[in-house]
């Protein structure tokens, strides 16, 4: 079996909840299968956005991302500056993946992208532009991974 060189992004620190888990603090579905990974023999490194830096994107560029409810963006544009490095990306959440999504619809890497949401797409007047804007980010992608149904009923999706 090949080896994958996998890139792990989460909005919360998994590293302390490895090692809740190591301790039975906290039940290992928390890791979300990244401790079966790292059995099975592939190399996983581990992004959070913990501690939260300060994004360093212009107050415009901030407020775009706030508009189409990208978030993260600074660990995304980590992962991508090292891209190479990588096989596969793995986001345990859809707050840590839309940004590079996007750069995977404007053609600009080529790696496979797996996202698990957990809520539902965050809504409200501005839906219809945000929906424009979905469509081109999730235009590459074969499949998305929802904890309910309910989480990706758009009609863009």
């Amino acid at each position: 079996m090949t080896k994958l060189r996998i890139a792990v992004l989460n909005n919360y620190d998994l590293c302390k909840v490895e090692t809740e888990v190591s301790r039975n603090d906290v039940p290992n579905h928390l890791l979300f299968g990244t401790n079966y990974l790292k059995k099975y023999g592939h190399s996983v490194t581990n992004f959070s956005v913990y501690p939260n830096l300060k994004n360093d994107e212009s107050f415009l560029k901030r407020s775009l991302y706030s508009f189409f409810h990208l978030e993260n963006v600074h660990i995304q544009k980590t992962v991508f500056n090292r891209i190479d490095d990588f096989d596969f990306i793995f986001c345990l959440s859809g707050g840590v993946s839309e940004w590079l999504y996007l750069q995977s619809a404007r053609n600009n890497f080529h790696k496979p992208i797996l996202t698990l949401y957990h809520h539902p797409l965050p809504d409200g007047k501005f839906d219809p532009i945000r929906n424009i804007f979905r469509k081109k980010i999730y235009s590459n992608q074969k499949k998305l991974l929802s904890l309910s149904a309910r989480q990706l009923t758009h009609s863009m999706i």
